[in-house]
């Protein structure tokens, strides 16, 4: 008896948007109550996958 196997398959869609965000700290923001300093407005890159599958297949 012989055994083979196909190479997997892979398959797939995949939807990426890169979102750029600045987020804005009013002066009078604290994360804590025990905080003295409000923080610093930050402008980051967010990868968001909107709609995406993969999948793998074999036999």
């Amino acid at each position: 008896m012989v055994n083979t196997q196909a190479a997997p398959l892979i398959y797939g869609k995949v939807f990426l948007t890169a979102d750029y965000v600045q987020t804005d700290y009013g002066r009078d923001y604290r994360a804590t109550k025990t905080d003295t300093q409000s923080p610093k407005d930050e402008k980051v890159t967010e990868l968001n996958s909107n709609f995406s599958y993969l999948g793998v297949k074999g036999q």
